[in-house]
């Protein structure tokens, strides 16, 4: 992959997981190793694919976190049972 692009796109998205902390130091760390391996890779695709993964895995997280927030809420006013 390009240099000219996969630096800027890794820096971006170790930035984004720092400022909204969907991340922790050490899995940053990991991300960032990881993003340069898959940078290393001649074709695009690795590198692309790997961003997806990023962003969708952080997307759904916080999908995951409502739908459980939600379900104690309701299940603390006796409405629904969490199963």
């Amino acid at each position: 992959m390009k240099p000219i692009i996969a630096i800027p796109a890794t820096l971006l998205l170790v930035y984004r997981a720092y400022s909204k902390k969907s991340l922790t130091p050490g899995g940053i760390l990991a991300a960032t190793l990881t993003a340069v391996a898959h940078a290393v890779h001649p074709w695009n695709l690795p590198f692309a694919l790997l961003i997806v993964f990023f962003l969708a895995g952080t997307r759904a997280t916080h999908v995951s976190l409502s739908l459980s927030l939600s379900c104690i809420y309701l299940s603390c006013l006796n409405l629904a049972q969490c199963s």
